[in-house]
């Protein structure tokens, strides 16, 4: 595991997960919201993000955090190891308003974020999340068989994070 790919519903861990494994891996995170946006949440132009994205790919090993699904079949060429995060969308909802109370009200930065984009929330982020694993499934599912040769795994649970983040760490790179 050298270059992996985290990716799913918004709210379900993916970052906090990230960045925990890059810190027992020794390995760079890099979160695609910090690429995909300019200040104040506007999208960079799509050749700028890939620009950036393909100098992120050239890295001997890195973890990529987010979803930015038009890049999807770019980012999983190039990964070894896809993390999808099949976390209950109710959960996810209820995290993503914690989120936003939380960070709303603190003067800290976040290492996910492109300077200047402070944590919002939105109808439009709401139903992105409720719909997520109906909309973008049966194209996860398809790459998934198109790509049998590399090792996908799914976490639906805290639970899991937590088993994986430990068998990283007791293992390091050999999981």
């Amino acid at each position: 595991m050298k270059k992996i790919m985290v990716f799913g519903r918004p709210g379900s861990g993916k970052t906090h997960f990230a960045e925990r494994l890059g810190e027992i891996l020794k390995i760079p995170v890099f979160h695609l919201d910090k690429y995909f946006y300019l200040a104040n949440w506007q999208e960079k132009p799509e050749q700028d993000f890939l620009k950036d994205l393909y100098e992120i790919l050239k890295e001997d090993a890195w973890i990529l955090d987010g979803n930015c699904m038009h890049s999807l079949p770019l980012r999983l060429k190039h990964a070894d190891t896809i993390i999808y995060f099949k976390m209950n969308r109710i959960l996810c909802l209820y995290r993503i308003l914690k989120r936003f109370i939380i960070r709303r009200f603190s003067a800290q930065t976040f290492p996910d974020r492109a300077n200047n984009c402070p944590e919002r929330l939105s109808l439009k982020l709401l139903v992105y999340t409720w719909n997520y694993h109906k909309r973008w499934n049966s194209l996860i599912e398809k790459y998934r068989g198109e790509m049998p040769l590399k090792l996908w795994i799914s976490v639906r649970t805290s639970y899991e994070i937590g088993m994986f983040l430990n068998r990283s760490q007791k293992s390091g790179h050999r999981l």
